[in-house]
C-alpha cells in the first residue's frame, strides 16, 4: 500500500472560511482563497460563500384551463421567496399521453400542448420532494369550437352504445 500524501492547508480569510485536513467550513458570506501545500508545490482555488435561502412554497397558474388539441397553455410557477437557493423543479403530467411538456424555462414555466381529449394533472416539484404544486383542471378538447358539455355528451353517447351507462 502506498503512503498517503499529507497536504498542508491554508486560507487567506479564516473569518469567511476555515480549512482543516482539506475540509472547508463556511462562517460568513464572502470570498476566500484556499491553498494546499505539499513540499515546494502548491495549488490554490477561490471559494465564494453565499447565504442559503430556503424555498418555502411553490404555487402554479395556467394561462388557460382548457385548450384544444394542438393548442398550448403556459404553466407558470411563483417561488416563495423568489431568491431561493438551489431551486431545481421537475414537471410531470398525468396521464402522460394527453399533453406534451416543453421545458423552455424549467424553474419558472413550461408550455403544455394538447395531444388528445381528456383532463390532466400538472405537477411541479422541487427535486428535494419537500415542496410541490398541483394544478388539476387542464382540460383538452378535440377542436377549438367544441365545448366541455359537447365533449361529455359525445362520451355519454359512446358509453350508451357499449352499455356502460
Amino acid at each position: 500500500m502506498e503512503d498517503e500524501i499529507e497536504l498542508q492547508w491554508k486560507t487567506n480569510r479564516k473569518f469567511i472560511v476555515s480549512v482543516e485536513d482539506g475540509k472547508l467550513t463556511a462562517h460568513t458570506e464572502g470570498t476566500a482563497e484556499i491553498t494546499a501545500y505539499y513540499g515546494d508545490v502548491s495549488a490554490s482555488f477561490t471559494v465564494e460563500v453565499a447565504e442559503y435561502i430556503e424555498l418555502k412554497t411553490i404555487t402554479m397558474s395556467l394561462s388557460k384551463s382548457s385548450i384544444a388539441i394542438g393548442e398550448t397553455s403556459e404553466a407558470t410557477l411563483k417561488l416563495n421567496p423568489e431568491t431561493a437557493s438551489d431551486v431545481d423543479i421537475t414537471w410531470e403530467v398525468s396521464p402522460e399521453d394527453i399533453v406534451s411538456i416543453s421545458n423552455e424555462n424549467k424553474n419558472k414555466s413550461v408550455t403544455l400542448t394538447g395531444l388528445k381529449p381528456g383532463t390532466v394533472t400538472v405537477t411541479a416539484k422541487d427535486v428535494s420532494g419537500v415542496y410541490n404544486s398541483l394544478f388539476n383542471s387542464l382540460f383538452i378538447y378535440r377542436t377549438p369550437t367544441e365545448s366541455k358539455k359537447q365533449y361529455f355528451q359525445s362520451l355519454k353517447k359512446k358509453c350508451k352504445i357499449f352499455n356502460f351507462l
